[in-house]
């Protein structure tokens, strides 16, 4: 819908779906439930199963996060929605470095997540073909979640850094103000 110099897109409510990140992270909460391990086991490969088909399309999302992924569960079977489009763009076929570079971003679910799932998730994703749980690609996913997690360190470490030179510049204009006013 566009208002004069306003757009808005309204979608469908997803009914009981959660953000993919925080569904890992609240509800598969060690100690699981055998049920819950088989929940958490189903959602894996039919995310990795389903994340396939979507590359296998066509369909290319800058931002793989988890975040960027609602998943809600219908008796044993999960759906899955892609939020967050302005990202998506459709390519006849993804080039192997832009699947290494979504799977590495999905990797960067850090709680509830053990390398099993990953495992799990891998074989599901790869289904039938033998050269993506084979070879170089499992590992040219570790190698770019690995840098992912360094290059996100650094950002950490300058943000950090930065805040701290703001609080002290701060300071030490409150400090100035403070002396003038007492010599005035």
């Amino acid at each position: 819908m566009e208002v004069p110099g306003k757009y808005y897109l309204f979608t469908r409510f997803l009914d009981a779906a959660a953000p993919l990140d925080f569904l890992i992270r609240e509800r598969f909460v060690e100690p699981l439930t055998q049920p819950e391990i088989m929940a958490k086991r189903t959602l894996i490969s039919q995310l990795g199963r389903w994340l396939r088909h979507v590359h296998d399309l066509g369909v290319y999302h800058d931002d793989w996060s988890p975040k960027n992924f609602m998943a809600s569960q219908q008796d044993k079977t999960w759906n899955f929605k892609i939020v967050d489009t302005e990202s998506v763009s459709l390519r006849k076929r993804l080039t192997y470095r832009r699947r290494v570079k979504n799977l590495s971003q999905l990797s960067s679910a850090r709680f509830g997540v053990t390398g099993s799932d990953r495992m799990r998730f891998l074989l599901a994703y790869a289904g039938q073909d033998a050269t993506l749980t084979r070879g170089h690609f499992p590992q040219d996913i570790i190698d770019a979640t690995r840098r992912r997690y360094k290059e996100r360190e650094k950002l950490s470490a300058k943000t950090l850094k930065r805040k701290a030179q703001l609080r002290r510049a701060v300071r030490k204009s409150k400090c100035s103000k403070s002396k003038m006013s007492r010599s005035g």
